[in-house]
């Protein structure tokens, strides 16, 4: 009788062909993951190391976890329904904004799908810098609105300045120069 040829998977991680002894830490998270979910169906016999070549999980062979290419995941912290990530290693992506080559590095892997836990086949489609410089527009935009609800008459000199602080870094120079009178007027008043 002919052995059966053992199965290799390609490590997503390193590119190198591995086989199931190579892969024994994921596998045996991705077997974890099948005991709980799958207990009530024990007759299904379900194969992880099959699963593992069949199916799109995020993993890492031993040698890239122990070099420390890839870190291990918790899969239950991770918002999905099924193909959870097994192992988180560096991506490399292309920022929308910028249009510059970024990492999405393994600890903000971590941190972006089990301690914010966003949907697990999300990714950012923007580098960090400019996802900061559009959270911090998004915070001006917010606190400006706020402000400027108010009638002029109201805004206080703190307000009035925070308004043309924004209007500054926004280069909006009729905006500033609008809101430095009604700033010097308030001061004089006061």
């Amino acid at each position: 009788m002919k052995k059966k040829k053992e199965k290799s998977v390609k490590c997503p991680c390193c590119s190198m062909e591995k086989y199931k002894a190579e892969i024994s830490v994921c596998l045996s998270i991705l077997e974890n993951i099948i005991k709980i979910h799958f207990k009530q169906y024990k007759d299904l016999n379900i194969d992880a190391y099959e699963d593992f070549t069949n199916n799109n999980f995020e993993w890492a062979c031993d040698l890239c976890l122990k070099n420390k290419k890839a870190i291990i995941a918790i899969p239950p912290l991770q918002n999905h329904v099924w193909n959870p990530k097994v192992a988180y290693y560096d991506t490399y992506l292309i920022c929308r904004t910028c249009g510059k080559d970024f990492t999405f590095t393994k600890e903000e892997k971590k941190i972006w799908y089990e301690t914010l836990q966003f949907w697990i086949q999300s990714s950012p489609v923007n580098c960090l810098q400019c996802r900061q410089q559009i959270r911090l527009l998004k915070i001006q935009s917010s606190t400006l609105s706020s402000i400027l609800k108010k009638d002029k008459k109201e805004m206080s000199i703190e307000e009035l300045t925070t308004v043309v602080e924004i209007y500054q870094k926004w280069n909006k120079p009729e905006k500033v120069k609008h809101y430095e009178s009604l700033l010097k007027k308030k001061q004089m008043s006061s």
